[in-house]
């Protein structure tokens, strides 16, 4: 959108994709290699000349910052690295808005045990003076807690929309834009954004970046080119004075529907036929906790080819099975948890762990024995492959508090929690069918990424459904071709780190297949742990 204003905007996002460097953009596009690591190297002599004893993240940030300001950067979009008090983002001190997205557990070792302690260090990046916009889909403690960190402070918080359910007669998301009435709303749709084609996350997302821009523009700040980390005074004239277009917000907003307004490794469709032969593309999202880890759950199942492909059964009994490549961190019993969420009942799982981070020495991976080690203790009582609990918005509370109250480690023998064992609040849902799930470890990524594919074209040409109607099985090839893929789905989850090195291999086979074609032919690095290879039928 500031862009569109005619703003010369800079970007600084972590953790980086690929490249150190490509968390930071200007304009969309990212910063040149060559002034990245001059800029970079000026700050690691002084911190060692100095003795500064800066992390790699500080040097990250600082670096960030001096290339804005040498590229002329006039608004930069800064996102936290973790918390907000303590991150090295906050060093600065007169921000035209804060923002607070939606607050999960997450990092709950450094950032405290529960979602009231997280909002206490997000609300730490509030500054006297600057308005503040908060997430509406926040719950009311959460908001709460926000506003009592911040109540010594001139801080005045707003609340965007909350997109709450979709219209049963044009289909687009329907927010709730005042926490005192139930009147629902589109505050998209008079600015020209259709929201039907949007997930929950989407919509949510674009009203909390409108509300910014608004809060941002209404402030009246203007802007100020000097130095980030300096206190300067701003100039008279505000936002609006200096750039006309942002007078205008049906101008302006349509731009976040843009192709190009979308952050790689979220929900990204990529092509890997040049690399595996799949013509089908696979998912990319790099969901990394359960709230997006249910997020990811609601968005497949609202795609149309997931609800064409479940016509002819409920989509809880999900007759064509998805292929996973799961890594995580190592944090306990993430793993578990993620799994729990995520498959269902003929899924194939293939468990990876992704390679070391550049310049992220704290993330550490589980490694993919421990992945297959918390598949099976999550299901080790479920012999009829009955479901995992149904996780939505609706109890997304419950799979929090399952999260928090888990004191066993991953390992534990002592452990025997599993989806058909369950107390009320997670309801057993009994399959028409056996169907077990299926898990695989990968020594590498490649690897995981090569069988993944051929398990895919196997499962879509081998599974049968059964017709809830009639004891008749009806193999997909009769279904219409509109609900039915050549292909099974291939998702590629847990960790924004496992998306990128996926992505990197892509990257690298396109440019030298050969590079991997030994290593793709070589099965060596599979190892199948649970039924034989590839034999997924469904049983009566």
């Amino acid at each position: 959108m500031l862009r569109v204003g005619g703003v010369r905007t800079g970007r600084f996002l972590s953790p980086h994709l690929i490249n150190r460097w490509d968390g930071i953009t200007i304009n969309n596009k990212t910063v040149d290699e060559a002034l990245f690591r001059d800029v970079e190297k000026s700050f690691l002599e002084q911190n060692k000349k100095l003795d500064i004893r800066a992390t790699p993240f500080e040097i990250l940030t600082a670096t960030a910052f001096q290339v804005f300001a040498k590229e002329k950067v006039q608004i930069a979009i800064i996102e936290c690295g973790m918390g907000g008090l303590l991150d090295a983002t906050n060093v600065l001190q007169d921000p035209l808005c804060t923002v607070i997205t939606h607050i999960a557990l997450d990092h709950v070792k450094i950032l405290g045990p529960d979602i009231g302690s997280i909002a206490k260090q997000k609300a730490g990046i509030a500054k006297s003076g600057c308005p503040m916009v908060v997430a509406g889909d926040n719950t009311e403690s959460c908001i709460h807690s926000i506003g009592q960190t911040v109540s010594e402070l001139d801080v005045k918080i707003e609340v965007s929309p909350t997109p709450v359910s979709r219209s049963q007669t044009s289909g687009r998301w329907e927010f709730k834009t005042n926490s005192h009435s139930n009147e629902l709303s589109d505050p998209l749709i008079d600015l020209g954004i259709d929201s039907k084609s949007l997930s929950r996350t989407e919509a949510e997302n674009m009203a909390l970046a409108l509300r910014a821009m608004e809060v941002a523009i209404s402030s009246g700040k203007g802007v100020n080119i000097k130095p980030l980390m300096q206190m300067q005074s701003r100039p008279e004239k505000g936002l609006a004075q200096e750039f006309p277009k942002l007078n205008n917000p049906r101008e302006y907003a349509p731009a976040m529907s843009k192709s190009d307004a979308r952050l790689p490794a979220r929900y990204q469709s990529v092509s890997v036929e040049h690399l595996t032969g799949r013509k089908a593309p696979i998912i990319i999202d790099g969901a990394h906790n359960e709230n997006s880890w249910i997020e990811l759950r609601d968005r497949i199942e609202a795609e149309d080819w997931y609800k064409g492909l479940t016509q002819i059964a409920t989509p809880e009994k999900n007759p064509i099975p998805i292929t996973w490549i799961m890594a995580t961190g190592a944090e306990k019993g993430k793993a578990r948890r993620m799994i729990r969420v995520l498959t269902r009942p003929g899924d194939h799982v293939f468990a990876t762990q992704y390679g070391p981070v550049e310049g992220m020495p704290q993330a550490i991976p589980a490694s993919a024995s421990k992945i297959e080690k918390s598949f099976k203790r999550a299901y080790e009582n479920d012999k009829r492959g009955c479901f995992p609990p149904s996780y939505s918005q609706d109890n997304m509370n419950e799979v929090r508090q399952d999260s928090s109250s888990s004191s066993e480690s991953e390992g534990s023998s002592s452990e025997t929690t599993s989806p058909s064992s369950n107390s009320a609040s997670s309801p057993k849902h009994e399959a028409p069918f056996r169907r077990r799930r299926v898990i695989n470890t990968a020594k590498d990524v490649a690897k995981a990424l090569w069988q993944a594919c051929k398990t895919a074209s196997y499962l879509a040409g081998a599974s049968e459904v059964l017709d809830e109607g009639s004891s008749q099985r009806i193999s997909p090839q009769s279904l219409q071709p509109s609900t039915f893929l050549e292909e099974s789905p291939i998702i590629v989850t847990g960790s924004l780190y496992l998306c990128a090195d996926v992505l990197r291999i892509i990257e690298q086979a396109r440019d030298d297949p050969s590079t991997f074609s030994q290593l793709f032919n070589d099965e060596s690095g599979v190892e199948e742990t649970d039924l034989e290879r590839h034999k997924c039928r469904q049983r009566t």
